[in-house]
């Protein structure tokens, strides 16, 4: 999961946003519809500070995954 925290979110709702929302290529992150207080789907980019934020969450998410097995 993504912290919503990460993504600066506005309110203190927390999401469950999931590694699938990350475009690294495009460096951006895309909200889903269903999952904006609007209704309507999101895009924003990211920094190069989250993108290093990001990648270490990541590595972590995927240190536990494998730990499951």
């Amino acid at each position: 999961m993504v912290s919503p925290r990460l993504l600066a979110a506005t309110d203190q709702r927390s999401l469950p946003l999931e590694w699938r929302i990350v475009d690294w290529a495009g460096r951006c992150v895309r909200l889903d519809p269903h999952t904006t207080k609007n209704g309507e789907a999101r895009s924003f980019p990211f920094t190069a500070d989250i993108e290093k934020v990001l990648k270490e969450q990541l590595a972590i998410h995927e240190t536990l995954k494998k730990a499951e097995r």
